[in-house]
């Protein structure tokens, strides 16, 4: 059995990916003609559509290794009932893969349209507090306006407590796990006394950073400074189009797959 379910999962991480493959799920048809509402895009209501999405885990591999930041996906259902979903930003293997499975287990919640439609899902993952709080309205471009296409966004959040205790593991589902400060030791370099502004000190000390780099021409250490920057805060155009000419100048596609499509939609001006 544990065999089939491996076979069975890394078939759906080919199936959906950067590449936007297409898998084929059941879905229930509607006669309307424009996705403009919840009731014309979600089978049983946006609200139950989140609460199959906010259930998603921070993986365990994600929290030892301290990985955190923005996912955002696509998700286009076509006439004939098929789904295509890209990934379209990059957040390691690990948070990644979890994507991958929450999107392979949607298919059931949109209607079916007389025209193709897509919508944009944002998920934050955030270690120690949650960073998007802190970027509102301060950082350059991110995005804070979901409107159209864009559904609102949902919060991983894990908070770690003391080295001596057990790590709490939170969702906005309210749903938890544990993992031991010994399985966990990495999880605790970043230190509780960090206040809620710690994270967008830091993006702003990194953007600096970017900014000299660019300015001496360094473009290795400007490119791993963007690429940063990005992980935070990927609705920032100009940070996508500036790693979009870097990786053309060092000869390298590492994020175009991811890039590209993400600057269509930020561009689309929903």
């Amino acid at each position: 059995m544990k065999f089939i379910w491996l076979c069975s999962f890394f078939l759906l991480c080919a199936s959906i990916n950067a590449n936007a493959d297409t898998i084929t799920p059941n879905f229930h048809s509607s006669s309307v003609t424009s996705p403009n509402s919840d009731s014309l895009i979600f089978r049983y209501g946006k609200e139950a559509y989140l609460k199959k999405v906010r259930v998603m885990p921070y993986p365990r591999e994600a929290v030892m290794s301290e990985k955190q930041g923005t996912m955002i996906f696509k998700i286009t259902i076509t006439p004939v009932g098929s789904m295509k979903a890209t990934l379209l930003t990059d957040l390691g293997k690990e948070i990644n893969e979890a994507v991958t499975v929450l999107i392979g287990s949607l298919g059931d919640q949109f209607l079916v349209q007389p025209e193709e439609y897509s919508i944009y899902q944002t998920i934050f993952f955030s270690l120690h507090n949650n960073f998007q709080d802190a970027f509102e309205g301060v950082v350059d471009g991110f995005k804070t306006e979901y409107n159209g296409s864009w559904m609102e966004p949902v919060k991983s959040f894990v908070m770690m407590m003391s080295r001596t205790s057990s790590v709490p593991v939170g969702s906005t589902s309210s749903t938890r796990r544990t993992i031991s400060a010994s399985e966990a030791s990495t999880a605790f370099n970043v230190s509780n006394k960090r206040g809620s502004d710690y994270q967008l000190k830091n993006y702003n000390t990194k953007l600096n950073q970017y900014e000299k780099y660019v300015a001496k021409e360094k473009t290795k250490q400007a490119y791993k400074a963007v690429s940063e920057l990005i992980l935070y805060n990927p609705f920032d155009i100009k940070l996508i189009q500036a790693r979009r000419r870097m990786e053309k100048e060092l000869g390298v596609d590492t994020y175009r797959a991811f890039d590209i499509p993400l600057a269509v939609a930020l561009s689309s001006g929903n």
